[in-house]
């Protein structure tokens, strides 16, 4: 089975070097970011607005929503590894269990036990449908979505935006 770093890095081959150690230290931390100023000045940027931007741009959630996903990934692995509930997961994790099944719920709309009968593949595959990077396939495409956000709402509103016209 492939590892969920590998998973991970696979569907979002793009991100800039800066945002794979963000994804990367969060991976290894499980999902403990601290505060974004922090995390800012770790990798080298001026504030945590700027971390925001970085994110935004590379496709990513914010840092908060993606160390929740990320938490809930390796919950999600370690409970397929050692058939651990959440409970106990959270209590070695040092997180509040309540907490956990919260950001369950949140994150997929599930309850625990569903998300456990579905998978972590599927959690990774819903993982990236989340992300806005997964939107933006082609540069085609992201230059096409710039041209659309120019015009007005109501100009756009249930029709398709092509370039070449």
């Amino acid at each position: 089975m492939i590892g969920l770093e590998e998973q991970l890095h696979a569907a979002l081959p793009h991100l800039s070097f800066r945002t794979r150690g963000i994804l990367d230290a969060l991976l290894l931390d499980g999902g403990v970011a601290g505060t974004a100023t922090r995390v800012a000045k770790l990798v080298g940027l001026p504030s945590r607005f700027a971390l925001a931007r970085l994110l935004r741009h590379d496709g990513l959630p914010p840092l908060h929503k993606l160390a929740d996903w990320v938490a809930l990934l390796e919950w999600m692995t370690t409970a397929e590894r050692t058939h651990d509930p959440l409970f106990t997961i959270a209590i070695r994790s040092g997180r509040s269990p309540a907490a956990c099944y919260r950001t369950v719920k949140r994150l997929t709309g599930l309850c625990w036990s569903d998300l456990r009968q579905r998978g972590s593949r599927w959690l990774a595959r819903l993982f990236i449908t989340q992300c806005p990077a997964a939107r933006v396939l082609h540069p085609a495409t992201r230059h096409a979505n710039a041209a659309r956000r120019q015009l007005p709402r109501w100009a756009t509103k249930g029709r398709v935006w092509h370039s070449d016209m």
